[in-house]
């Protein structure tokens, strides 16, 4: 017998469990990341149960009348144990669609997590989405890099630049911080999605999760660029990536990804270097150059809308 439940506090431990035994653990699906923005979302995550036991879990918040798995993460999705059959999926999906739709809303909306974060590869809920039509599908391109066959090409940074910087990691990000705003607030007329208070409480929280990364000009001391990673297993994403005037000049950027990539490839199997998007939906021609430089690979992030007011039946 199966039944889908909402989540309250008193699943938080078994919750938690759960996500870091599964197939696709990210640490955006334990309660504490999920929770660090509860005053912005409503959630309406979801924990379904069979035979007494849970068997999967969808993060998720209610935004009008859509459920969203979830506005405040990265990306979202079912999270599964190893292993799970294609019946499971496709059982499960439904059982999951079913509840919302006993409870009126409108659409499920989720943001697809890049297969190089399942432990086992498992992509079975894109070709599930792909095969039918009636599914509206947003595409952005991402940018990675599996670093065991990773090789820089020729000439992708001045040995020049490279000697004019240091990297290092930092303990916290008030300085990395307001040059991140800066340039987000400059080239896109926007903000971070956190605020220096809610990054540095995230990494209070998750220490070995998220690191900040300080590029130093050695000639004046100053901070020129920097970076906020997130480790999650075998793959590191690159969370925020700025870059200042100065820095910006003397091509910072460049030897910043040069000195990550060489860096972490050496720790981790994925490096994701995140969608190459501008506001409007197009491609940012300029920033997946940058990237295209360094040897990294394409691949498509994928946002699904369902609108199950409809008889659809996986």
């Amino acid at each position: 017998m199966i039944e889908v439940i909402n989540y309250s506090p008193e699943y938080k431990d078994e919750w938690d469990k759960f996500v870091k035994s599964a197939d696709n653990f990210s640490f955006l699906f334990l309660r504490d990341y999920i929770e660090y923005h509860s005053d912005r979302f409503e959630d309406y995550s979801l924990l379904l149960i069979e035979n007494r036991n849970i068997k999967a879990l969808l993060p998720g918040n209610i935004y009008n009348d859509d459920f969203i798995s979830h506005q405040g993460l990265t990306y979202g999705g079912i999270i599964l144990p190893k292993n799970t059959s294609f019946e499971k999926h496709l059982l499960y999906l439904n059982s999951f669609i079913d509840y919302l739709k006993h409870k009126n809303i409108k659409h499920f909306i989720l943001k697809s997590q890049n297969y190089f974060y399942s432990q086992t590869q498992q992509n079975a809920y894109e070709y599930i989405f792909a095969s039918n039509t009636l599914i509206d599908k947003q595409y952005d391109l991402g940018t990675h890099i599996k670093c065991t066959s990773h090789e820089f090409p020729k000439k992708c940074v001045r040995k020049g630049k490279l000697a004019l910087y240091e990297t290092h990691s930092a303990s916290d990000a008030s300085l990395f911080w307001p040059l991140l705003e800066k340039s987000l607030d400059s080239i896109y007329d926007s903000k971070p999605v956190h605020t220096l208070e809610e990054i540095e409480k995230l990494k209070s929280n998750f220490p070995e999760n998220i690191q900040f990364i300080h590029l130093i000009n050695i000639e004046t001391g100053e901070l020129d660029a920097g970076a906020v990673l997130f480790a999650i297993n075998e793959v590191v994403k690159v969370q925020y990536l700025a870059v200042n005037e100065n820095g910006r000049k003397n091509r910072a950027s460049d030897v910043l990804y040069y000195n990550l990539i060489a860096h972490l490839k050496e720790k981790y199997q994925y490096i994701d270097f995140g969608t190459n998007m501008k506001y409007d939906n197009s491609i940012n021609s300029s920033l997946l150059s940058t990237k295209e430089k360094f040897g990294t690979s394409i691949h498509p992030v994928i946002k699904y809308k369902i609108d199950i007011t409809s008889t659809l039946k996986f």
